[in-house]
């Protein structure tokens, strides 16, 4: 028998669609962490991103 421990730092990834606007509020090693309007965060390299004034 095998057992597979589940990892409690997994973490879900959710795609983004093209145009998703979002506020910039923090950076650490290339990456930015956003925040949308209904809440959600989450991390997305710095590469990936357009920056928008509002």
């Amino acid at each position: 028998m095998r057992f597979y421990a589940r990892s409690d730092t997994a973490q879900q990834t959710t795609p983004l669609a093209a145009g998703a606007m979002g506020t910039m509020d923090k950076s650490f090693l290339g990456w930015t962490r956003l925040t949308f309007e209904n809440g959600q965060t989450g991390w997305v390299r710095q590469s990936e991103l357009v920056p928008l004034w509002r």
